[in-house]
């Protein structure tokens, strides 16, 4: 497995575009948010380098570390079902060496040293620092400064949106068909919690078991996103930094009590309240699992958002009509801004799939809960959870990640509005 990447720009050669190669590894980062957000703490840093390396034996390969890196770094090896990733030639180094990428490249465009040995600068285009500290430095050679002037005669018909054949969108490394194991999961810990409450505070008949099942199908199902999969008890051990195990610690604790509460039949409401609160932060949590500094847009404002959708339930199952009308016009503004945006921007707001998750999921619920309250509270449960599953599923879909391919992408396109 190749820890180093090449990324190149301009790969048609267009003339009025500059070509750029990026040749990019681990830039073992002071604020490294792989690090931070690991769940599993399968990340250190070597005393004697600063070096950010990864412990084989804690990681459990569930790759958050690669969706929190905006350098591409972390690499998975579905053999091995764990990360690996640039070591720096931590032992060449330890026996005054230098790493291995310097001392192979046959142009001399990589080295290893101190700042103050070379004449660098720690951006370049393409290239985002992010407020990471990373630890790589480029020759102060400005491309865009040095790049040739080019005459051209009046004659010559230049269509400057004959660019966009010459740069290739780059595809999300994230979609639904490898992360329906999340799609599932973070749809069921907002409706468990909703039904909860409907349970604990609405006395809805629900049978227990059926709660336990779902409970443990989540937990199961959450699971298969992991590499290491009997490894997955460690996706707790980092609940101080990572998101992620806060969302897993807060959904155990969750199900536990929820299942204690029904099990035993307790009317304790202190109990009750404790056991939504758990709810809440693993909802919570749920949303800022992917309000990543790397992520391109942010995690907060989505109609899929999982407290909006915890709140929904709740409001459902405790059948308040009003507060869930509410919610759900706010889903359906979130909905179809994010829909006019993605067309205006050039993206497929899938019009199809946009209008079953618009009239079944939110406009029927809402107004036949206004209009005809006869209506089946059955059926516009039913109609909410389709929404909701194909509004998660969306979630995957358009879900993306700064990296070093995206930043070029950006210079090109702003190379093409100037243009």
């Amino acid at each position: 497995m190749n820890w180093r990447s090449v990324y190149e720009f301009n790969n048609r050669k267009h003339p009025f575009i500059p070509v750029l190669f990026h040749s990019m590894a681990c830039n073992h980062c002071e604020e490294a948010p792989c690090m931070t957000n690991c769940p599993s703490k399968a990340f250190l840093r070597d005393e004697h380098t600063n070096a950010v390396l990864v412990n084989p034996d804690k990681c459990i390969g569930c790759k958050y570390c690669a969706w929190a890196c905006p350098y591409d770094a972390p690499k998975y090896n579905p053999k091995s079902g764990i990360i690996e990733k640039c070591n720096l030639c931590i032992e060449r180094i330890r026996g005054d060496g230098i790493p291995a990428c310097a001392r192979c490249c046959p142009t001399g465009s990589l080295d290893y040293g101190l700042p103050d040995e070379f004449t660098v600068r720690q951006t370049i285009t393409g290239f985002g620092d992010y407020g990471l500290g990373p630890k790589v430095y480029f020759a102060d050679k400005d491309m865009d400064r040095r790049m040739p002037e080019m005459v051209v005669d009046d004659q010559f018909k230049y269509d400057p949106a004959g660019l966009s054949d010459s740069v290739e969108m780059p595809t999300s490394r994230i979609d639904l068909k490898s992360e329906w194991s999340l799609a599932v999961f973070t749809f069921l810990v907002p409706f468990l919690t909703g039904l909860f409450a409907g349970i604990s505070l609405a006395s809805i008949i629900f049978p227990w078991e059926l709660f336990v099942a779902f409970g443990i199908m989540a937990i199961f199902v959450g699971s298969l996103h992991t590499g290491k999969k009997f490894r997955s008890f460690r996706s707790v051990v980092n609940f101080r930094n990572s998101w992620l195990s806060r969302e897993t610690l807060s959904f155990i604790l969750f199900f536990a009590t929820a299942v204690y509460t029904l099990i035993s039949g307790s009317v304790y409401l202190w109990l009750v309240i404790t056991t939504l609160v758990f709810g809440l932060l693993a909802s919570f949590s749920i949303d800022m699992v992917y309000n990543l500094k790397s992520r391109t847009e942010t995690g907060l404002f989505h109609s899929s958002n999982a407290m909006l959708s915890v709140l929904l339930f709740t409001g459902i199952f405790l059948k308040a009509g009003y507060p869930v009308v509410f919610i759900l016009a706010l889903k359906l503004f979130l909905y179809t801004y994010r829909k006019i945006r993605f067309y205006h921007e050039g993206k497929d707001p899938r019009w199809l799939l946009s209008i079953f998750r618009l009239v079944p999921g939110m406009i029927f619920p809402a107004l036949h809960w206004l209009t005809d309250p006869s209506v089946s509270w059955i059926l516009i449960l039913t109609s909410v959870i389709a929404g909701e599953i194909t509004d998660r599923c969306e979630f995957y879909l358009e879900l993306e990640f700064k990296n070093p391919e995206n930043e070029l992408y950006s210079y090109f396109k702003k190379i093409r509005e100037t243009a």
